[in-house]
């Protein structure tokens, strides 16, 4: 039995960017701090007001869960920095298509040297 003591579900507030009446991401990013989403829809404000564009019904969301993709047993990134994800299936897709030896068993991913047996 594989022991996981960094699961990749992560119950905590975390913070996006949203935009419209149906909200929708604004970059996709999520964030660990509400102060650096605050900053993001700052930054884009300003930059869509310089090309002369408001930005409407732009706020801050907290999400009560997310997913972080990153092995249940050591911790390794498949990346250089830490990807959070709103859903599951958008963490499979993304490992399926970058990282196609990492293994993803819902809650829980594995790195190639970490993978579940077949037996379990």
């Amino acid at each position: 039995m594989t022991t996981v003591t960094y699961p990749a579900l992560l119950r905590q507030p975390h913070y996006h960017v949203v935009v419209g009446a149906y909200p929708r991401p604004l970059s996709g990013r999520i964030h660990r701090d509400r102060s650096r989403a605050v900053w993001e829809m700052q930054v884009a404000a300003e930059q869509f007001a310089g090309r002369g564009i408001e930005l409407y019904e732009a706020h801050v969301a907290s999400l009560d869960e997310v997913y972080l993709a990153r092995c249940g047993v050591c911790a390794e990134l498949p990346g250089d920095k830490p990807d959070l994800f709103e859903e599951w299936d958008a963490l499979q897709e993304t490992l399926r298509t970058w990282c196609p030896t990492w293994v993803t068993e819902y809650p829980n991913v594995f790195c190639p040297r970490h993978q579940p047996s077949e037996k379990e």
